[in-house]
């Protein structure tokens, strides 16, 4: 019976340890955040990473203009802790992250977890074992992934500059597809 109570006590103080996520705490709400890709420059297959970061709540965020391009394998949302940045908080939302191209989506963090105990999300390939972006909610991006990380200034994702839309790509496939006839007539 002794025994039993101490695994118990134990339980308790390990599940204490994380705060659990609480929709009403509005402590970081309305935090604005860029996805920054991480990755060594050296990998094989350099991903696209990127989009515009919002804390909506206390448990939830939403990015705008998300980008995951060529899509990983394995890919989910992991947590820096603020007090522990080498080990880091698992699947802190667990949804997996599919391929995205300049979509918006709205995620919410496993209850066991909370704004207050990341400092730093990544976008972790569990498959590659290796983060391909990150954004900061306290910490800093830059300084922890050090000299390897690609800290080039972000694309704007907040203005419409530099965005194709359907039917400029539309205009250019022709343009390029009559191109491609007459080169091949003459």
């Amino acid at each position: 019976m002794l025994k039993l109570s101490g695994i118990s006590s134990l339980f308790f103080i390990c599940i204490s340890i994380v705060q659990a996520c609480l929709q009403t705490d509005t402590t970081l709400v309305n935090h604005t955040a860029l996805i920054i890709n991480v990755e060594a420059n050296n990998v094989e297959v350099k991903h696209s990473v990127g989009g515009s970061v919002k804390i909506t709540d206390g448990c939830r965020f939403s990015v705008r203009n998300l980008t995951i391009i060529p899509s990983g394998n394995g890919v989910y949302w992991w947590g820096v802790p603020v007090d522990n940045n080498t080990q880091p908080f698992p699947r802190v939302v667990l949804a997996a992250l599919g391929s995205y191209n300049g979509q918006s989506a709205i995620f919410q963090l496993d209850p066991q977890y909370s704004f207050k105990d990341i400092s730093i999300m990544e976008m972790r390939s569990e498959g590659d074992n290796r983060v391909y972006g990150a954004w900061s909610v306290t910490g800093n991006v830059d300084a922890y992934y050090g000299v390897g990380a690609n800290s080039a200034a972000p694309l704007d994702f907040e203005s419409s500059a530099g965005v194709l839309s359907r039917t400029d790509a539309s205009v250019l496939f022709l343009l390029l597809w009559n191109f491609s006839i007459l080169y091949c007539v003459m």
